[in-house]
């Protein structure tokens, strides 16, 4: 298929370009988009993408997805940290500790 073929080469081309600017948060969101496309794994790329901007909600919520596309949706207590009162993950994800 040509855009299949197409992705699978913006996916090597991506690839690169991160291993180059391997600070840009921009490249690797689009990298793990692209992978998505392809059929790919994004899962590591987005994890990249939450390392480098830990408040980009879309891209927390595009990890889940690609996490339980995987059947890996058994996150970590701190993914949802208003249900924590560990000020700490809440902090840490950008958000206020629920009110006890």
């Amino acid at each position: 298929h040509r855009r299949a073929g197409t992705t699978d080469l913006l996916v090597a081309r991506l690839g690169r370009w991160v291993a180059d600017h391997p600070d840009e948060a921009a490249a690797w969101r689009t990298l793990a988009q692209a992978q998505e496309t392809a059929g790919y794994d994004p899962t590591a790329a987005w994890r990249k993408v939450l390392e480098l901007s830990p408040r980009d909600v879309e891209s927390h919520t595009a990890l889940v997805e690609a996490l339980e596309g995987k059947g890996k949706a058994d996150l970590p207590s701190t993914s949802t940290p208003s249900s924590r009162s560990d000020t700490r993950a809440s902090s840490s994800w950008g958000w206020s500790s629920p009110v006890v």
